[in-house]
């Protein structure tokens, strides 16, 4: 069972499973799931894209195709083309 939250300003991952090998795995790639939407936040555009792509890759090793990654990848680059306002909070609009 995987817990998301959002809040305003960060995320938070937290997983509700016993302690073994895959579950550290994936414990660690929500860490760096973490970091790299903190980054997306501060609009490190280049660093959250690094950060996300690693997500990426850690997730195909055990066949998972994490979109949610890859959508923040896209919109870090479409953010990094055309920098949002100053009051930007994090939300997109579509």
């Amino acid at each position: 069972m995987l817990l998301l939250s959002f809040v305003r300003s960060s995320c938070s991952l937290s997983f509700l499973l016993p302690p073994s090998r895959e579950h550290q795995s994936l414990q660690a790639v929500a860490e760096l799931h973490t970091a790299a939407f903190e980054k997306f936040l501060a609009r490190n555009w280049d660093a959250a894209i690094t950060e996300f792509t690693q997500v990426i890759k850690q997730h195909l090793r055990t066949g998972y195709r994490d979109r949610v990654a890859a959508l923040l990848i896209q919109r870090c680059k479409v953010m990094k083309a055309k920098s949002p306002p100053a009051s930007w909070d994090g939300a997109a609009e579509w």
